[in-house]
């Protein structure tokens, strides 16, 4: 009787790098829907859409987290998305830098398509609008 070795070369899963590639595109869209409910929360103290800033004229003297059941998720989100966005920035960047979805092009296409999205939402939450209003949030 003859025994065989099976040495399958099997390919890893790589479930990590779709994990990132879900991650990072699942934030950032839960970043626009909490910019979004913020803006919307700002314009029923004045009744229209703008964007609101720490002791602006319409909020200065209300209470924004008074009977807002979305107050803390949203405040949580948009002042922790900066720091959140850039370590997914470094870590998207150095998973690429390795190699990390060689031999895999969907999972490259996803891992690419998350470093886009996390630059575009870093960049949104870092300019003057995105700043004024998670200090909004915050204050």
């Amino acid at each position: 009787m003859t025994a065989v070795a099976s040495l399958s070369a099997r390919k890893p899963a790589r479930t990590e790098g779709w994990a990132l590639a879900g991650l990072q595109i699942g934030f950032a869209a839960w970043y626009a829907v909490c910019f979004a409910l913020a803006v919307d929360h700002a314009s029923q103290f004045s009744g229209f859409w703008y964007i609101p800033s720490t002791d602006d004229e319409y909020t200065a003297t209300a209470d924004v987290f008074a009977g807002w059941a979305w107050a803390v998720p949203v405040m949580w989100t948009l002042t922790m998305a900066p720091l959140l966005l850039g370590f997914s920035l470094i870590a998207s960047v150095l998973t690429l830098i390795v190699g990390y979805a060689r031999g895999n092009r969907k999972l490259l296409v996803a891992l690419i398509a998350g470093l886009v999205v996390t630059v575009v939402a870093l960049a949104f939450s870092l300019t003057p609008a995105g700043m004024s209003v998670a200090g909004w949030v915050s204050d």
